[in-house]
């Protein structure tokens, strides 16, 4: 399907996701109200224009609404994982569990 008839597809409910320039990560929202001119207007407060442009101020594009594809459902979960092992207290593992961590990063290399 193409963008265009994606976004003219939308409707209150449907799921959507973008990512800012500042984040690494995307966010899931949802649409609240598609307008009769096109705008698409999400439960976070932000609404794009009928391309599906968000504008913050006089920046220009600062992020497009996707369709949600497994490929980025994949990327939060991953996303997800990084930050619960980043928080991690490596000392609280038994030497076996961190050998066990030591195999599946050396065999990546």
């Amino acid at each position: 399907m193409l963008y265009a008839d994606w976004l003219k597809s939308l409707k209150p409910g449907d799921k959507v996701c973008y990512i800012r320039r500042r984040d690494t990560v995307y966010t899931i929202d949802f649409v609240k109200k598609v307008t009769p001119s096109g705008i698409v207007r999400l439960e976070s407060g932000l609404s794009t224009d009928k391309e599906g442009c968000y504008k913050s101020s006089n920046m220009g594009c600062s992020f497009k609404i996707r369709q949600i594809t497994q490929k980025i459902l994949d990327e939060i979960d991953r996303h997800k994982a990084i930050n619960r092992l980043k928080g991690f207290n490596l000392y609280s593992l038994s030497k076996e569990q961190l050998e066990r961590i030591m195999d599946i990063i050396e065999g990546m290399e």
